[in-house]
């Protein structure tokens, strides 16, 4: 059976995911299909860029978990969620991560983690390359995202590169007008650069 029970997001209290266990057994997947996933620390990144002031400015977050249960020959019974600790948030120029904390942005204190849940994957029109549709949840606004992702995998190890765009003001992130006289982007791009292990073999 593929299904997941994100502990970690429980513990968080950000998201409730709900039981995968009979939409698999309606599926009839095979637990010989089921392929468990985890996230390679060391190896990968979750950053974004935003424009400010007419340049591009980037950032990423530091810590971040995810639950991944994926098989290539079975879609659509694939289980993707994500927790993002939003503490984390890091530009390099300290005065802007702090900014960027407060409650017109991230409103960290309130909002600690920025949740993410895959409702269906497909796949894409290249070899290896594939589509996510899933929904977002940032400060409390929960919207729908879709993520193209390519993936490679050799010997027990997937290498995932993806990008997207979001709209902040859909979040609640930041002000609409100039900060410090400065004018910010609405449109955020975020990247994927993934390494899993899998569990099960």
């Amino acid at each position: 059976m593929l299904r997941m029970v994100p502990r970690f997001l429980k513990a968080w209290a950000v998201l409730i995911l709900p039981c995968a266990l009979m939409t698999v057994l309606a599926a009839g997947a095979s637990p010989a299909a089921a392929q468990e996933w985890a996230i390679n620390k060391e190896k990968s990144r979750l950053t974004f860029e935003v424009e400010a002031g007419g340049q591009a400015v980037t950032g990423a977050f530091g810590q971040f978990r995810a639950e991944i249960h994926f098989d290539p020959d079975y879609l659509e019974v694939a289980e993707i969620a994500a927790a993002i600790d939003t503490n984390t948030v890091s530009t390099g120029q300290p005065q802007v991560d702090a900014g960027l904390m407060n409650k017109e942005w991230f409103d960290t204190q309130t909002y600690p983690s920025a949740g993410f849940r895959a409702k269906s994957v497909t796949a894409g029109d290249a070899d290896g390359s594939y589509v996510m549709e899933g929904e977002l949840t940032i400060k409390g606004n929960t919207r729908p995202v879709t993520i193209p992702f390519s993936l490679e995998i050799d010997q027990g190890e997937a290498t995932v590169t993806g990008e997207t765009a979001i709209s902040r003001s859909d979040f609640g992130i930041g002000p609409n007008g100039p900060v410090s006289g400065v004018i910010i982007g609405d449109i955020v791009k975020i990247k994927l650069d993934l390494v899993a292990t899998r569990l099960d073999n």
